[in-house]
């Protein structure tokens, strides 16, 4: 390989000597530059692998989670209608607490007393009730209601 000199002249006032010297190439630090930008770039690649990857393997967690909490949801959802389920309830009532239905009553409604009013008319024209009549037959209804209860009460 021959190197490239470039002729220069050194000025020494006695003498008129020229010295060689090498001649400056722009080239090697053009590829220093392109070895430069491809390590970093080569770099950033691999860094940002490194952050999917990661991101990749966090998300799979969360999937796997979200697994597991749907199928938590299916198994308390399942338990919630069993619990609400009435007949459940009636059975775990019968056999774990030894409850009854309770009988069913029977309640006697009894017709309101027509009240006998007497009418009068005065010189206005209005009527009146015979108090009289209206408090004995109020009388004889609360009786009667007083005897059914009693009798219930009895049984």
């Amino acid at each position: 390989m021959e190197k490239n000199y470039q002729r220069s002249v050194v000025y020494n006032p006695g003498s008129q000597k020229v010295k060689p010297r090498p001649a400056k190439s722009s080239i090697p630090w053009f590829y220093i530059f392109l070895i430069v930008i491809s390590v970093g770039i080569s770099i950033s690649f691999l860094v940002l692998q490194a952050g999917i990857s990661s991101l990749n393997y966090e998300i799979e967690t969360v999937q796997r989670e979200i697994d597991f909490l749907e199928k938590e949801t299916r198994g308390l959802r399942l338990q919630l209608a069993e619990k609400t389920n009435l007949r459940e309830i009636e059975k775990r009532a019968r056999q774990e607490l030894a409850m009854e239905r309770p009988e069913q009553q029977e309640y006697i409604v009894m017709a309101k007393p027509q009240l006998q009013t007497v009418e009068r008319t005065d010189r206005e024209g209005t009527f009146e009730l015979n108090l009289a009549g209206f408090f004995g037959e109020l009388t004889q209804w609360v009786r009667e209601r007083a005897t059914v209860a009693a009798g219930a009460l009895g049984e």
